[in-house]
């Protein structure tokens, strides 16, 4: 068993979806994620092994498993008819665990750096936190409410990401005063603004009837502008995924996203050298999410720092039989996640060891040892 590195460089514009979509009749502008879901990995990584053990058959009209090759498809990639909160280490076949999504920034098709969400309480004077009564949060009981007394709510979180440089001077960075966040500071700070890194690509259309595909007169929200993002040259996505067995390639082109973006995938090792750019923290009173946190139980929780809660297909494989052969279809519903970056303060005796998942998700920043 071992860990490779597995980098994906977009090829063309891609789209993440998010739970704003154009199904909604009332909206006429949305924006691209910047990152895929962990389920989304999976399902790639599934399709890209099975691809490249020939188990699949490719026609125009779709992809399925080959009727003969069941029993091995299982042995790679694990069952179909799983759900994800029951998941164990044979959920996933040879797959044993993907990392967090990250970037990382290559030169000559070498990679040098790794890039994460930023911790969202950059700059911030948290020993100031006093508790201020408490309010009402959607349908759940009543919570502690802290503010931070150099907190602008106009100037916002930092939204950055990570260099390796960063992670060494995290627990030294002083409160800032309540000026504006610009690129200044971030290089201060070895830290990389999104619009560096992300690229807008603006598209706008008319919004067309299904059926007879023309437009409504006077019909409002006939209008329509899709963000999607782009990587600046140099840098790719990435994860690490600890595989049971060997991949028969080390590249191919394969697809994400709403409208399949496609991504050449490439596989390499993953060395010593390449852990050391994986960030570690001295700090051991709060938690940094490398990935998207789902909380169950908010009594855990003492303070927290967090940019919006975001929504994540929750998605259950269902087998249905028809005729001679087995459909699989996907059911979905959605759960509330907090994002990269966030700063979680746990109350006393929260294991977060235990609470990491085999998908990616709710994992955090690696302590330093004393």
């Amino acid at each position: 068993m071992g860990k490779k590195l597995i980098r994906l460089k977009a090829l063309n514009p891609f789209f993440f979806g998010t739970n704003k979509t154009f199904s909604d009749e009332t909206l006429f502008d949305v924006t691209s994620s910047y990152f895929p879901q962990q389920t989304h990995l999976m399902g790639m990584l599934r399709m890209f092994i099975l691809q490249s053990e020939g188990k699949l058959n490719l026609r125009r009209r779709g992809r399925w498993v080959k009727r003969h090759a069941f029993k091995e498809a299982f042995e790679l990639v694990g069952g179909f008819d799983k759900n994800d909160e029951t998941q164990t280490q044979e959920s996933f076949g040879k797959i044993k665990s993907l990392s967090p999504l990250f970037l990382v920034s290559q030169k000559e098709s070498k990679v040098v750096d790794f890039h994460f969400v930023a911790p969202k309480d950059v700059g911030l004077d948290v020993q100031s936190a006093q508790t201020k009564g408490v309010v009402q949060v959607a349908n759940r009981k009543r919570d502690k409410h802290y503010s931070i007394e150099n907190y602008d709510p106009k100037v916002g979180l930092v939204n950055a990401l990570t260099t390796s440089e960063f992670w060494s001077k995290y627990s030294k960075i002083a409160p800032r005063k309540k000026e504006k966040i610009d690129k200044a500071y971030l290089n201060f700070l070895n830290l990389i603004a999104f619009d560096e890194v992300f690229k807008e690509q603006r598209q706008v259309g008319i919004k067309r009837d299904k059926e007879s595909k023309t437009v409504k007169e006077n019909e409002d929200g006939s209008f329509y502008q899709k963000t999607s993002y782009m990587l600046d040259e140099g840098y790719e996505f990435a994860f690490v995924v600890e595989y049971d067995g060997e991949f028969k390639v080390d590249e191919a082109f394969v697809y994400l996203g709403a409208e399949r973006s496609t991504f050449r995938l490439s596989i390499e090792e993953y060395s010593s050298a390449l852990e050391e750019l994986y960030p570690k923290v001295e700090v051991s009173n709060k938690e940094i999410a490398l990935s998207d946190i789902e909380i169950e139980n908010f009594d855990d929780i003492e303070f927290m720092i967090n940019g919006d809660y975001i929504a994540h297909a929750h998605m259950k494989r269902i087998n249905h039989k028809h005729g001679k052969g087995t459909n699989y279809k996907s059911k979905s519903n959605q759960r509330a996640f907090i994002p990269k970056g966030s700063v979680i303060y746990f109350k006393e005796g929260f294991n977060v060891e235990e609470f990491n998942s085999m998908l990616g998700y709710n994992c955090f920043v690696a302590k330093k040892e004393q």
